[in-house]
């Protein structure tokens, strides 16, 4: 099997392990709280930058004018970022030189425990956990360019 077959593989793994239930689990009060901050956007904001939660709560007003509970598409990108650092996570062992190795990581994300619970609330965990491997997955590249520049550079601390 290809190495793009067993990443699909492993992404489908992961979504279809997440999405049953996605509304079955009782709504935790942190996301309560992201979720009425981001409602209430922008009157929010000062509260939101205090807590570092701007790029979460902005994702969650966007989806805010959605017609459906403001939960289900909040838990959605909970899992479409999960999915993401999966890929990442692949992508980061290849930039390595261990295809293998990333592809392990990816299948042990997928299947841990806290993941598993994280990346189906509308918290910003998942998010960070993308954030994250795409840092790194940045780093290893720009570490091991032929010549990394200032572009490059400044493309991580914006992701940082």
């Amino acid at each position: 099997m290809t190495e793009r077959r067993v990443l699909l593989l492993v992404v489908a793994i992961y979504v279809l392990a997440r999405l049953p239930g996605l509304l079955a689990i009782p709504l935790f009060n942190d996301e309560a709280v992201y979720l009425v901050r981001a409602a209430a956007f922008p009157a929010a904001l000062r509260t939101t930058l205090a807590d570092g939660k701007l790029i979460q709560e902005l994702a969650l007003a966007a989806l805010a004018p959605l017609p459906v509970a403001p939960l289900l598409p909040g838990r959605l990108l909970s899992v479409g970022c999960g999915a993401l650092t999966v890929v990442g996570l692949a992508l980061s062992g290849r930039a390595l030189g261990s295809a293998g190795g990333g592809l392990l990581a990816a299948l042990l994300y997928a299947t841990a425990p806290l993941p598993a619970l994280h990346d189906r609330l509308a918290i910003p965990d998942s998010m960070l956990a993308c954030a994250s491997t795409y840092l790194l997955l940045g780093s290893i590249r720009y570490a091991g360019g032929p010549a990394p520049g200032r572009r490059e550079a400044g493309l991580l601390g914006l992701v940082l």
